[in-house]
C-alpha cells in the first residue's frame, strides 16, 4: 500500500479530473464547482503537485537552518502559504531554491496562507517516509542508517520526478475539461506504473534484512491489561517502525466485532479473579489462580472464517514459542472465535482434538461454549 500510494500521489497535481461523473455512451460530465474550480487553477497557470511540493519545503528547511537533509520539517500553513505563491505553484515539482526563498519570505510574515483551508496531511503518514502530527510535517524517526537511506532513498525518487501534465492548459470551458477526461490523457498520466515505468522499483520499500531480522525477534513484554486503555500503552515509533506485524494487529484491533470479544472474555477472566494480560502481539494471558494459565488469540471472523482460523492457530503456536520464556510450559492455547464454525464441519475436531487448542464462542446469553473435547482444559473459566 505505501509504495503504491508513494508512487500515485508523486504524480497527482491541480488541475486534475476533479468533478467528473461518467455515465452512458462514455458521456462525462464535470460537476459545475468542480469545473470552476479546475478553470480558475488552469487561468492561473497551476501545476502544483502537493507532495512534491512538500519534499522541496522540507529539503528548504533543511538548507535554510544550515541541517541534514533529514531534519527538515515545516507546518501545514507553511505549505498552504507556498502552494499558493504563484512563484511555487507553477510547475509539479518546484525548485528548491525557488521554495527556499519564498519560505524565507513566509517566515518573516511577509506572504501568508490563505484564511481557511482543508487539512488532509494524515494520509502522508502511510507513505512510509512522513510524520505528520500536531500541524507540522517531518520525516518519520529512523530506527539505524540503513532505515535512514531507506527514507532518502524514497525521498528523492519522489523529489526528483519532474514530469508534469499540462494536458488541461488549453481548456476554456466544462465541455473542454469533459472532453480531455474523455479521451484518457489525466488517466494515462496518473498511471503510475506507466508514466514512470523505467523508475517504479525506486518507489518499492526495499526489504531491509535488519528490519526482517528485528521483526522476527522483537519481544514485547506481558503488562495488565487496562479495560479503558490509557494514552501511552502502545510502545514508541521506533519499534512500531521495526515491527509491521505491529502494523497489522494494532488495525485488526480497532475491528469493533474484535473488540467486543476481548472485551467479553476479558471480563470473563476477571470475574474469576484472573488479571488479564496483553502486549503487542498476544490479545490476551492470563493465570487463573490454582487453575492453570492461558493464552487467548481472538478472531472475530468475517467472510472468510476459515482463513482466520488458520491466522490464529499459527499466531498461538508462534507466540507460544518467541514468549516461551515469559510463559508457563503447560499454557493452554484458545481460539476464541465470534461463534461455532458450523460452516466448517471439521474445524471443531481438528482444533480440540488433532491440534489440542482450546477453541470455544459465546452464546447469544454470553455463556461460554466449546466442543466436549475442551471441558476438562477450560473447566477453570467456568469457575464463578
Amino acid at each position: 500500500m505505501a509504495s503504491f500510494l508513494r508512487l500515485q500521489l508523486t504524480l497527482f497535481q491541480y488541475p486534475n479530473a476533479a468533478g467528473a461523473q461518467f455515465g452512458a455512451h462514455d458521456r462525462v460530465h464535470i460537476v459545475h464547482n468542480a469545473a470552476a474550480r479546475t478553470m480558475e487553477l488552469i487561468e492561473n497557470g497551476v501545476h502544483v503537485s502537493p507532495l512534491r511540493l512538500i519534499c522541496a519545503a522540507l529539503a528548504a528547511d533543511a538548507e535554510l537552518r544550515d541541517m541534514p537533509l533529514l531534519q527538515g520539517e515545516c507546518t501545514y500553513r507553511e505549505i498552504y502559504a507556498l502552494a499558493n505563491d504563484k512563484r511555487v505553484n507553477q510547475k509539479a515539482c518546484p525548485a528548491v531554491r525557488i521554495v527556499r526563498e519564498v519560505l524565507m519570505e513566509i517566515r518573516a510574515g511577509r506572504v501568508v496562507p490563505p484564511g481557511r483551508f482543508e487539512s488532509r496531511f494524515h494520509i502522508l503518514n502511510h507513505l512510509e517516509v512522513f510524520d505528520c502530527q500536531n500541524g507540522r510535517i517531518a520525516f518519520r524517526e529512523r530506527i539505524d542508517e540503513e532505515d535512514a537511506k531507506v527514507v532518502t532513498d524514497l525521498f528523492e525518487s519522489i523529489a526528483s520526478t519532474k514530469m508534469q501534465f499540462n494536458g488541461f492548459d488549453n481548456a476554456t470551458a466544462a465541455d473542454d475539461l469533459a472532453n480531455i477526461v474523455r479521451n484518457g490523457t489525466w488517466a494515462q498520466y496518473f498511471d503510475g506504473v506507466s508514466t514512470i515505468r523505467n523508475r517504479v522499483a525506486s518507489f518499492v520499500t526495499p526489504i531491509s534484512t535488519i528490519a526482517l531480522t528485528r521483526e522476527a525477534i522483537q519481544i514485547y513484554p506481558l503488562r495488565d491489561r487496562i479495560q479503558t486503555p490509557g494514552p501511552n500503552i502502545d510502545p514508541p515509533r521506533r519499534t512500531q517502525i521495526a515491527d509491521p506485524e505491529q502494523t497489522r494487529i494494532k488495525r485488526e484491533r480497532r475491528n469493533l466485532a474484535h473488540k467486543e470479544l476481548l472485551d467479553r472474555t476479558d471480563e470473563l477472566l476477571r470475574a474469576i479473579g484472573a488479571v488479564p494480560q496483553e502486549n503487542s502481539h498476544i490479545d490476551l494471558f492470563a493465570q487463573v489462580p490454582d487453575d492453570g494459565s492461558f493464552l487467548f488469540e481472538i478472531k472475530s471472523g468475517g467472510e472468510n472464517l476459515l482463513a482466520q482460523i488458520r491466522k490464529g492457530l499459527s499466531q498461538l503456536y508462534e507466540y507460544r514459542f518467541r514468549y516461551r520464556q515469559q510463559l508457563p510450559n503447560d499454557v493452554a492455547l484458545c481460539l476464541v472465535l465470534p461463534e461455532r464454525p458450523t460452516a466448517i464441519p471439521w474445524a471443531e475436531e481438528y482444533l480440540s482434538v488433532d491440534r489440542g487448542i482450546c477453541v470455544f464462542w459465546f452464546d447469544e446469553h454470553g455463556a461460554l461454549e466449546y466442543p466436549p473435547e475442551c471441558e476438562a482444559r477450560l473447566e477453570p473459566l467456568q469457575r464463578e
